[in-house]
């Protein structure tokens, strides 16, 4: 289980984690609207991975390669002689004397073997063959190269149910304040907008406390949120910073300031910040610390007693008599978010007196 983080802006940021986000808005009007309400987003978290993939391209490949081309040529026509052996024969009659001194004759075949010449006229002819030779051939062939390119993948789907709970509005009129959730990759960015003031000062403050989780299952990041909203009427919440201090009194180096009006915010939420200038220069300039006033709140009202004799130690007796001017901060720091703190163009106030050190 992770921590949520919330990132309460002023403005929309346009620092985007991821591709794509989604927004929620709720208007909450008061006594009309249901105090408990959720608000529902979605979104996808990209990251960039690096493949290497095969590119295909094309380059201009030239060879010699050998081809053969049919040539012809006319042969002229003629007597052509050659010598063929011919067998020839002949009966021929031979005697020979017989016994008695006759002849006595008989006939033989006598065979012999004769060259003869033999000729004849031959047409003209036509003579084909086929004759090497070498041809330089050029083609396209397709080729490959290893290339890395970027590619987005998922990262992780991202799930976001934030659930609002409004207290502290019962003293609140004409009221119309709009709740906005923006969920952009895994980061969430909430805050509001008081829209039911007559004019363009909001009439509310919205305080916040905030409590969430970030759970991962599987690819998917569910953020869970629990928002308790105190909605404050402005003008009395911040009244400290906005009315005007009242110097009461000062006697023996205590300064008496009073607030005659209600003061809201706790104790802690407010600091003072003091500059004293004296006839010499310049004595005090810096915050003061929590042991060297005291703020006390009564019904209705409050003060606040600041022991200059304290601060200014030794100088305190040789500046007794003499003129001051004083500058009194408060600063206000709510301990819970303000939610729609853009409406706001300052959270301190400076009151400034006059007086004599006594």
């Amino acid at each position: 289980m992770l921590r949520i983080f919330f990132i309460i802006s002023f403005l929309f940021s346009t620092a985007l984690i991821a591709a794509e986000s989604d927004s929620s808005r709720v208007t909450y009007y008061g006594g009309r609207s249901n105090p408990n309400f959720a608000m529902n987003m979605n979104t996808e978290s990209y990251r960039t991975e690096y493949r290497t993939v095969q590119v295909p391209y094309t380059e201009r490949v030239c060879t010699t390669e050998r081809r053969y081309r049919q040539e012809c040529h006319t042969v002229p026509g003629g007597r052509v002689c050659h010598t063929e052996t011919r067998t020839t024969c002949q009966d021929r009659r031979i005697c020979r004397p017989g016994p008695q001194g006759q002849p006595i004759c008989t006939v033989e075949r006598v065979c012999q073997n004769t060259p003869v010449q033999v000729c004849q006229n031959t047409p003209p002819q036509n003579v084909c063959q086929n004759v090497p030779y070498d041809e330089v051939v050029c083609r396209d062939v397709t080729r490959y190269r290893s290339e890395t390119q970027p590619y987005q993948v998922l990262d992780k789907k991202v799930n976001a149910n934030i659930n609002y709970t409004i207290s502290n509005h019962t003293n609140l009129t004409a009221m119309e304040v709009e709740f906005q959730g923006d969920l952009r990759g895994d980061q969430m960015s909430l805050r509001a907008q008081d829209n039911g003031a007559q004019s363009s000062i909001p009439a509310c403050v919205a305080l916040a406390n905030m409590q969430g989780q970030r759970q991962m299952n599987g690819d998917t990041l569910f953020i869970t949120g629990q928002v308790d909203v105190a909605l404050y009427l402005a003008s009395a919440y911040r009244a400290i910073i906005e009315r005007e201090a009242i110097f009461a009194s000062q006697n023996l180096g205590l300064a008496h300031i009073d607030f005659p009006y209600e003061i809201v915010p706790d104790m802690n939420e407010i600091s003072f910040y003091l500059r004293l200038n004296t006839v010499r220069g310049m004595a005090i300039d810096r915050p003061l610390m929590p042991g060297e006033y005291r703020l006390v709140k009564e019904e209705g009202r409050a003060f606040l007693e600041i022991s200059l004799a304290q601060l200014l130690g030794p100088y305190y007796g040789p500046l007794r008599g003499s003129p001051m001017t004083m500058e009194l901060g408060v600063i206000l720091r709510p301990a819970n978010t303000v939610m729609n703190a853009q409406q706001f163009t300052s959270w301190s106030k400076g009151n400034f007196y006059n007086f004599v050190l006594y």
